[in-house]
């Protein structure tokens, strides 16, 4: 899942590619001069635009280009954990299997700063996961691609950099936490942990049984008995 940030212009997200849009709407929120800040717009002339925490206006646009869905959801006061709970909350509402791209537009916070875009990336994250590793008819994650809408993107490059790296590290170690025994055993872990010492600067060393042996590690050999499958002990560094 690749996330990209873009600058929010007078169109916005509905020029965009994406299939749907979900935009936090906090307490106080003021309308921008986008196409989405429009359509918010009117469903707040008519007290149906949602602030409180979680709550989720949907609407449906099939006709013409651009986005068919179009999610608002309240943010509260805008702060980072708010509108990680505000951004699940519209996911889930309209997670389906045709979704391959999400515009999140970030346009009505107060503040978009870097823990606030770090807080809708883990969101999507966490509502967008699928474990596939052991299943007979794995589906994978329909979710390709999320789109940041914000004013000014340059300040905060380097932090969707740094959640992105995050947001993968966190599914890597969800992803094998999720595997039974039988598909997470000392040499397939081993073999992940080599795999990923391959970039971002981490080296990966592993010791076999009599490497941990000739190290005196009784105790860690003496609970790898209870085990058929010899021991592996990973040691990885970053630098």
């Amino acid at each position: 899942m690749d996330f990209e940030l873009k600058t929010l212009n007078s169109k916005g997200p509905q020029g965009g590619r994406a299939d749907a849009v979900i935009m936090p709407v906090p307490e106080g929120w003021q309308a921008g001069g986008d196409a989405v800040s429009g359509l918010a717009a009117q469903a707040h002339g008519h007290g149906d635009l949602p602030t409180k925490p979680g709550k989720v206006l949907q609407m449906y646009r099939p006709e013409g280009p651009g986005p068919r869905r179009m999610v608002f959801v309240g943010a509260g006061q805008g702060t980072a954990r708010e509108v990680r709970q505000a951004v699940a909350a519209a996911l889930s509402a309209i997670k389906s299997p045709d979704m391959r791209v999400l515009a999140l537009h970030l346009g009505g916070l107060k503040d978009v700063g870097e823990a606030v875009v770090r807080a809708t990336m883990l969101a999507v994250s966490d509502v967008s996961y699928t474990y596939t590793a052991t299943k007979s008819r794995p589906q994978p994650r329909a979710l390709r691609a999320v789109e940041i809408w914000v004013p000014d993107p340059t300040a905060l490059r380097n932090g969707v950099a740094r959640a992105a790296a995050l947001v993968g590290g966190m599914e890597l170690a969800r992803e094998w936490a999720n595997r039974p025994g039988n598909h997470a055993t000392p040499r397939m872990l081993a073999k992940a942990a080599k795999d990923l010492a391959g970039s971002n600067g981490i080296s990966c060393e592993v010791l076999d049984e009599k490497a941990i042996r000739r190290l005196g590690m009784g105790s860690f050999l003496a609970v790898a008995q209870g085990s058929a499958q010899p021991p592996r002990f990973i040691i990885l560094k970053y630098k």
